[in-house]
């Protein structure tokens, strides 16, 4: 309730205008000088502080009143036994609310997607680009209504359910797991920040992977059955590179003049910038013969548009020339095959001429021997080779 205005004007020696006196909400008396000399406008500015000041008064009253209440139905529901953690951390927040009525009430999807936006200064160009696909991920499984609740009411079953159906959907294992790996960041740093008093994501376990198809490499014959298939000179440069070289689709595109040495490649690869690993590749016959005068950037025409148009490219490629996608490993064990496939063959054609790992890694750029052994495919034929080599008993 807003007391009618009661302040009163005094004009005090030395004082330039008049000084307003009223009653404070604490009882006490308040005094403020005006700085008017006209009766009119000093007694409108004293009443005009005495109302605000009775407001403030009535907001604090307001507020405390509405704290008790809220301290009041926890003690209700502890007697009654009913305040479980839920519910306690409802009447906690509604207090947060009340003390600081600015606190941010983060949601699942939106606050995943702000989380996105504060990494941008942080991580590489690639790798935005990965939470960005995680985002499409986990907001495609969760749904409109999950996606926008607040993410303290984020139960971790409605978690596990997402993750469930992003697979459901035809998606590896691996993938949905990248993608939950994400959104586990953002919940902890949602709790770090004070936004969510426990990270819904804490319990959940990652998918498990053995569902994640396996890669195969090109055969040789097929290899030139794609270069014979290859519908400009831009592709058949591509093929050869990616086959000789073992560069990623990313890395070859982006090459130029630039990057050749005497006779090899020298380039940081996309995937490794943040490493500042830098790959030396010495260049094949092959790949001297389609470089031989070309300058500026290599690929002009395929470079201007999106990797994945180029990796769909392909794909019809290597259905028009015969060559099959999906290849039969084992009985009921079969591996893909795409563009990346070629850098599989390059680092399976290093083993079959004899090179050493070591040296397979350096050219790959692999930093881990048990990543290396992913792209070595070892033929059948080399192994009946093998076994013919043993001694006759």
């Amino acid at each position: 309730m807003i007391i009618p205005p009661m302040a009163f004007l005094i004009n005090r020696p030395k004082t330039k205008g008049y000084t307003a006196v009223w009653k404070g909400a604490d009882g006490k008396q308040v005094r403020r000088v005006t700085g008017e000399t006209s009766v009119r406008a000093a007694k409108a500015k004293a009443n005009e502080w005495e109302i605000e000041d009775s407001k403030r008064s009535g907001d604090t009253h307001e507020t405390h009143r509405a704290g008790f209440a809220i301290l009041d139905q926890a003690a209700r529901d502890l007697k009654g036994g009913h305040l479980t953690l839920q519910r306690t951390e409802e009447l906690l927040r509604r207090l947060q609310l009340l003390a600081d009525p600015n606190f941010k009430e983060v949601r699942v999807i939106p606050w995943f997607k702000e989380w996105i936006e504060s990494q941008k200064s942080r991580v590489t160009a690639s790798t935005l680009k990965g939470y960005n696909e995680d985002l499409a991920i986990m907001e495609s499984a969760f749904g409109a209504a999950t996606s926008a609740k607040p993410l303290r009411e984020l139960d971790p079953r409605e978690i596990k359910k997402a993750l469930d159906k992003a697979k459901e959907a035809g998606r590896t294992g691996s993938t949905v797991n990248k993608a939950f790996v994400s959104f586990r960041r953002a919940c902890f740093d949602a709790q770090d920040m004070a936004l969510i008093t426990k990270s819904p994501a804490k319990s959940v376990k990652t998918l498990p992977t053995d569902d994640t198809t396996e890669k195969a490499p090109f055969t040789h014959p097929e290899v030139l059955t794609l270069l014979g298939h290859a519908t400009s000179d831009e592709w058949r440069g591509l093929i050869t590179l990616a086959a000789h070289t073992g560069l990623r689709l990313s890395d070859i595109l982006k090459l130029s003049d630039k990057d050749i040495h005497a006779t090899g490649i020298r380039i940081t690869p996309k995937k490794t910038t943040k490493h500042k690993t830098i790959v030396t590749i010495p260049l094949s016959p092959p790949c001297l013969a389609w470089l031989n005068g070309r300058k500026g950037r290599y690929f002009p025409k395929l470079s201007k548009q999106a990797t994945s148009n180029t990796s769909m490219q392909f794909s019809t490629l290597m259905r028009k020339a015969g060559v099959p996608k999906v290849v039969e490993i084992t009985t009921d064990r079969f591996a893909s095959r795409s563009f990346h496939s070629l850098r599989h063959s390059f680092n399976t054609w290093l083993t079959e001429a004899g090179v050493d790992q070591d040296q397979r890694m350096k050219l790959t750029g692999h930093k881990d021997s048990k990543m290396n052994d992913l792209y070595t495919h070892v033929p059948h034929e080399t192994l009946v080779l093998a076994v013919g080599m043993l001694p006759a008993i």
